[in-house]
C-alpha cells in the first residue's frame, strides 16, 4: 500500500467505536470468575510496519463497528482480516476517544472496508505497554460466538 492510500483523519469521530480482532494465541479474551470477559494487555499493543514508505512505524490496526450487528462484525473479521484457514479467537471493543486520550492519531487504510491504524506510538516499549494495558482495561471483550477457542474461517 502506497502513502497514497494514507489518510490521516484528524478525529475519526470520538464517539465511534473500534474493534481489534484477535487470532493470535497470546491476544486471547479471557474469561473473569463472575462469568464476564476481559482482553490482555497484548491486543492493543503496536506492531511495527515493515517495509514499505512506512518501515519502523508503530501501529494498530482496527476496524470501524458502527452501524453493524454482531454478526456483521465477526463476518467482517472473517472476509478482510483472517488468511484462509487461520483462527478468529475473539474481539476487542472500544471507543475510539481512549486512543486519542493518549495523543494518538488514525490513519485511514483502505481497502479493506472500514479499516485503520493508530499511530504516533511512543518509541519506548514499556510506555507503550503502559497505554495497551490502559487501554484493555477500557475494552469490551467478546469471544466467538461459537464459544470455540479457535473456530475457523466459514
Amino acid at each position: 500500500m502506497g502513502p497514497t492510500s494514507l489518510t490521516v483523519a484528524p478525529d475519526n469521530g470520538p464517539g465511534n467505536t473500534r474493534t481489534r480482532f484477535i487470532k493470535d494465541r497470546k491476544e486471547r479474551v479471557r474469561k473473569r470468575p463472575d462469568g464476564g470477559h476481559y482482553v490482555v494487555s497484548e491486543v492493543f499493543m503496536p506492531t511495527q510496519v515493515r517495509g514499505g514508505p512506512n518501515a519502523g512505524r508503530s501501529e494498530h490496526s482496527t476496524f470501524r463497528r458502527d452501524e453493524l450487528v454482531p454478526e456483521e462484525v465477526w463476518q467482517l473479521g472473517f472476509d478482510h482480516y483472517l488468511p484462509e484457514g487461520r483462527a478468529l479467537r475473539g474481539r476487542a471493543d472500544i471507543p475510539t476517544r481512549q486512543f486519542f486520550s493518549y495523543d494518538l492519531k488514525f490513519v485511514s487504510q483502505v481497502p479493506p472496508p472500514r479499516h485503520g491504524s493508530f499511530i504516533d506510538w511512543p518509541e519506548d516499549k514499556s510506555e507503550q505497554l503502559s497505554i495497551a494495558v490502559a487501554l484493555a482495561a477500557k475494552a469490551s471483550a467478546y469471544p466467538h460466538p461459537d464459544g470455540k477457542d479457535s473456530p475457523r474461517k466459514p
